[in-house]
């Protein structure tokens, strides 16, 4: 069979006519790209993401921050001359900056996105100084005007060790989220007094010179519920403030000095069925 010379010299002509339009199409992109990228910044924008919750950061107050870093100049610059990541990371030496995203958009804007931190306790130190501390045991620094609905802990004293620092930082962590996130418990625990021993001392908004012992974090949550129940049923009964001391460290009771010892219900049974013991007599209430 005979061989069709013109198709077999079409194939190379083809195959050089194919290689030269893909090498033409790299090159316009690159050109694009590189045209995209020697664009001269219109304009900066920066947003904060969560303003409407806290409003601690203002545009201005970033703005000044970010730039006043004299490495750090956008001005008649163009997309390939900025390091944005050196924005970010000026950006987020703000202690209330919890992430910031900078980016270039296709209308040549310069993007500055801000995350605020979210106090979840404001500590006192045993030596006077203040500070804000949030979900990620970071410290932020008390802001005039600013003030927060959240669990005060007072008399905090820390160590030598960083270890045992950010330990003591968790458990505060941990009793600031179970109080805040609770409307009654925020509302009703005024503060929280910090103890040596890492235990803790609440107290409450009503029950004039009262202490509740709370201890350590170990069962946190079936003590406030004791502490509810008692609130519910024996309170009413005996009032506010004939009792300076309520300990909760005891499973299953709570024993309010100077006399007053309250066995609570199994949480099968009725709160109602929750008895009363006086120990100078043994009667119930």
């Amino acid at each position: 069979m005979a061989i069709n010379t013109h198709t077999k010299l079409k194939r190379p002509v083809r195959l050089v006519l194919g290689l030269g339009l893909c090498t033409l199409f790299i090159a316009l992109v690159v050109l694009a790209f590189a045209h995209q990228e020697n664009k001269v910044i219109r304009k900066t924008e920066l947003h904060v993401v969560n303003q409407n919750r806290m409003g601690v950061l203002q545009k201005k107050t970033l703005e000044s921050w970010i730039f006043k870093n004299p490495q750090i100049n956008v001005s008649g610059k163009s997309k390939d001359k900025l390091d944005l990541k050196k924005i970010e990371q000026q950006a987020e030496l703000n202690p209330w900056v919890a992430n910031a995203e900078v980016y270039v958009d296709n209308d040549d804007v310069l993007q500055i996105d801000i995350a605020e931190r979210y106090p979840l306790a404001r500590i006192f130190r045993f030596d006077g100084l203040s500070f804000y501390m949030d979900s990620s045991l970071a410290k932020m620094p008390v802001i005039k005007g600013s003030s927060f609905a959240i669990p005060v802990f007072t008399n905090v004293v820390y160590g030598g060790s960083d270890s045992l620092n950010r330990a003591l930082n968790a458990k505060i962590a941990f009793m600031a989220e179970l109080i805040g996130k609770d409307s009654f418990w925020n509302a009703q625990i005024e503060q929280i007094v910090v103890q040596p021993d890492q235990d803790f001392v609440l107290i409450p908004l009503l029950g004039k010179d009262q202490q509740i012992i709370f201890g350590d974090t170990s069962n946190a949550r079936e003590k406030l519920d004791n502490l509810f129940a008692f609130y519910t049923h024996v309170i009413p009964k005996i009032g506010w403030d004939n009792y300076r001391r309520i300990d909760l460290r005891f499973s299953g009771q709570i024993v309010a000095a100077p006399t007053l010892n309250v066995t609570l219900a199994k949480p099968e049974d009725p709160l109602e069925q929750s008895t009363l013991e006086r120990k100078d007599d043994h009667k119930k209430i």
